[in-house]
């Protein structure tokens, strides 16, 4: 749930951004408005929150304002995030998280493809083929629905959440 982008879209709401002290090329190079710089003043704020507040004030604003999106952050994620929804996913059940082996390559240095096994609790589960590592490994956790069951997950932890 806690991503770069969707701290950035929410300080953007708040207007973070315009109580930035930035430098003049900074502004002019649009910093106000850079995801990476309000997903981390997101941050911020929010620490400073509990050390002026407490605990309580941080937890009512994190309530307030990401977990009532709990729900749309999630199923965005799931469908666009799959490799970090199958290392969650599989946290919940073993100790190890899933990792990545190159089982094959084929074609020339500037043009190779990859095949990419994801390995979880020491077996080989699915394979994933692509131009470069990264695709391949984010094949797989697609493939996996199959056999994983996401929905009931994903439900459970909306409730887990006690989000409506």
């Amino acid at each position: 749930m806690v991503k770069t982008g969707t701290l950035a879209t929410i300080a953007e709401e708040l207007d973070f951004g315009a109580y930035l002290f930035l430098s003049k090329g900074e502004l002019e190079g649009g910093g106000a408005s850079n995801p990476s710089l309000l997903a981390d003043t997101f941050e911020a704020f929010l620490g400073a929150l509990y050390m002026d507040q407490g605990l309580a004030a941080a937890e009512e604003f994190l309530h307030k304002i990401l977990l009532s999106r709990a729900p749309q952050i999630l199923e965005k994620q799931l469908n666009s995030d799959y490799k970090s929804k199958l290392q969650e996913i599989v946290q919940t059940f073993s100790r190890v998280a899933p990792t990545y082996r190159v089982t094959k390559t084929e074609g020339p240095d500037h043009a190779k493809t990859f095949w990419v096994a994801v390995v979880i609790d020491g077996v080989e589960k699915e394979t994933g083929k692509g131009q470069n590592r990264k695709l391949s490994r984010m094949q797989q956790p697609k493939r996996l629905r199959r056999w994983v069951n996401y929905d009931t997950i994903f439900k459970s932890q909306i409730t887990e959440l006690n989000v409506q």
